[in-house]
């Protein structure tokens, strides 16, 4: 048997599903059974053709989910099946009270919101009941099957707006599909952020044999070289090449010249950063944290969306009008702005001192405050002349210090050949990372994420427990994160930012904050890989 058979083979002994007692094994199961229904109706040809999306409401930013009754219908059970998992995995594990809470409320809650939003008391008052139900078991003495009921009640919520698919004339225009369709945009959108990071991440890595201390000096200059050609390509021939507005950014002689100032202010902290590292490594903690921190910010519009839809729910349960207003871009414009300089701060506390995560969000910090103030400059006053570099210009000037390490002997000493390797390198995978994954829309990419998921359902499960508990309790989380991915693919298919667009924008938020996890050296190894 070859080595990925038998590594594979190993992955799949950590299920055992025969170690979990029957009453997790039935969640396991059907969580298992789903998700197969969803790689059927995600792969099987023109099985989503029927699934749109509408604006709703004078609002940009929230839109109403279209979808043929089968599909909906799987949907709603699917996020029963989800909500009572969700419940089951909280009170299991060792979250905190308050973790539990929030779970708990989203997981019975919401379908009470949704359907007295739509004004369907009785289908809202069986729903109430439910949920009030599950919130006093959840508080009483815990005693044998008090975790499962808690779980069957938050289930049964979601059930009754399964219901009101079939009850309902207008429930495929209602409340529930505007909402679940906004969550999932936004749940998809930081995906795409976050996506555009950890795939700069994943392929750098695989270039980790180049990052060495001792490669020869004809090596550095033969790589350095390579990414050189590789640039002026881009800058040329091949600039159109990628779907706007990415040739946009690889025309940077277009851009104002105090640009040029800011891009070398952030490739000089890299630069001073990354060779300080080298002296002092970097202890590897919070990384992933903070950059996952930076996405939210990036999607503060969306965020936004999130609280109109929250907003127009419970106006709609009151008044029974349909509110769905719009938000001032200046707001997302100082939210953004305000996030970032929220995140660069925190990074100066203490507890970061000597980290990768404090590096990354100074740097990240010295790129992206001008550029969001530039931002929030423009909705008051459009012609102020742009200040702000793109990643593109940072790349290009560390580039140039690469290149000036291959020129001057002295200069490769003082940086070494691993970093002077990764300063022209790793900002030329980083300003591509979104290029390098399938669009999830495409039909190579709807393979390539139905493949992905369910290979993670192997290869992210921790070491086989020995308690059977522990184990049912990692196989169920496991499991239903398995069907989750698929159930806000199919909602955010429909999604108004096309992926070119999410590409671009998480490659001007997460380029640099990648540039500066994988330029640095760290205590624990040389590989620099963004762990939190």
């Amino acid at each position: 048997m070859s080595r990925v058979g038998m590594a594979l083979g190993a992955r799949i002994g950590l299920l055992r599903p025969d170690l979990v007692p029957a009453r997790d094994l039935v969640w396991i199961v059907a969580c298992w059974t789903l998700t197969v229904v969803a790689v059927v109706i995600i792969l099987f040809p023109g099985s989503t053709d029927g699934i749109v999306a509408r604006q709703a409401g004078s609002s940009g930013l929230i839109g109403l989910f279209m979808a043929p009754l089968g599909i909906r219908v799987f949907l709603l059970g699917a996020a029963a099946l989800l909500a009572g998992t969700l419940v089951l995995v909280l009170r299991r594990s060792d979250a905190g009270a308050v973790a539990r809470e929030l779970g708990l409320a989203v997981a019975a809650v919401f379908p009470t919101l949704a359907l007295l939003a739509d004004r369907q008391w009785a289908l809202a008052g069986i729903a109430l009941v439910l949920a009030a139900a599950a919130e006093v078991i959840a508080h009483r003495p815990a005693v044998r099957g008090t975790d499962t009921a808690v779980a069957v009640l938050a289930t049964a919520t979601w059930g009754v707006l399964l219901v009101e698919q079939f009850v309902a004339e207008d429930a495929a225009d209602g409340w529930t599909w505007i909402a679940l369709f906004g969550f999932a945009a936004v749940f998809a959108a930081f995906g795409s952020y976050y996506g555009v990071a950890r795939a700069a991440e994943s392929r750098s890595r695989r270039l980790q044999p180049l990052f060495r201390d001792d490669l020869p000096p004809a090596a550095v200059v033969g790589i350095v070289a390579v990414v050189v050609v590789l640039t002026a390509l881009r800058l040329t021939v091949a600039r159109d090449l990628f779907p706007t507005p990415d040739p946009r950014l690889w025309t940077p002689l277009e851009t104002p010249p105090i640009s040029w100032l800011h891009a070398a202010l952030v490739a000089g902290l890299v630069v001073v950063l990354a060779a300080r590292s080298v002296r002092h490594p970097l202890r590897r903690s919070q990384e992933r944290r903070m950059t996952a921190a930076l996405a939210v910010a990036g999607n503060a519009e969306l965020a936004a969306g999130v609280a109109v839809i929250l907003a127009g729910m419970v106006i709609s349960a009151a008044s029974g009008d349909f509110v769905a207003p719009g938000i001032p871009s200046v707001v997302v414009a100082a939210l953004k702005f305000g996030g970032v300089v929220v995140i660069t701060a925190v990074a100066l506390l203490p507890a970061f001192r000597g980290t990768v995560a404090r590096t990354l969000a100074l740097i990240t910090g010295a790129y992206l405050v001008p550029l969001t103030l530039q931002g929030l400059l423009r909705e008051g006053e459009p012609d102020v002349v742009g200040f702000a570099a793109t990643p593109v210009q940072v790349a290009l000037l560390l580039l140039a210090v690469a290149v000036v390490g291959v020129v001057f002997p002295a200069v490769r000493r003082m940086l070494g050949s691993a970093l002077t390797v990764r300063l022209a390198v790793v900002p030329f995978v980083a300003v591509h990372a979104g290029w390098l994954l399938p669009a999830a829309w495409t039909d190579l990419g709807r393979i390539v994420l139905v493949v992905g998921v369910v290979l993670a359902l192997l290869f992210l499960l921790p070491p086989l427990a020995a308690d059977r508990e522990r184990h049912a309790l990692d196989l169920l989380g496991a499991s239903a994160g398995q069907l989750l991915a698929l159930v806000v693919f199919l909602l955010a298919l429909p999604s108004f930012l096309d992926d070119p667009q999410l590409v671009v924008l998480g490659l001007f938020w997460l380029s640099v904050a990648v540039v500066a996890a994988l330029t640095v050296r760290t205590a624990a190894a040389e590989e620099p890989a963004a762990s939190g």
